[in-house]
């Protein structure tokens, strides 16, 4: 029986460290669409509403990096779409 519960606690621990991964991924990847999108309208509070808006989601998948533990490959801060 104990095997049995083992291997369920694997599988549920897999299960939501890829859920949170895809997350990361997701917030890293809304971020850089933010920037992307900033660099080509023309409105200048519109271009710093994305901006901002880059920044919120790069400071959600930081803190789900340092929640796992991740590593952070670099520290810099995001390019401003300038």
């Amino acid at each position: 029986m104990r095997g049995c519960k083992r291997k369920w606690d694997d599988s549920l621990k897999k299960l939501i460290e890829a859920q949170q991964m895809a997350a990361l991924k997701d917030y890293q990847r809304y971020a850089v669409r933010c920037l992307q999108e900033a660099r080509v309208v023309a409105d200048s509070g519109h271009k710093a509403f994305l901006v901002e808006m880059a920044h919120a989601w790069q400071k959600l998948a930081d803190q789900e990096m340092n929640r796992k533990g991740v590593q952070l490959a670099s520290n810099s801060e995001l390019d401003r779409g300038d």
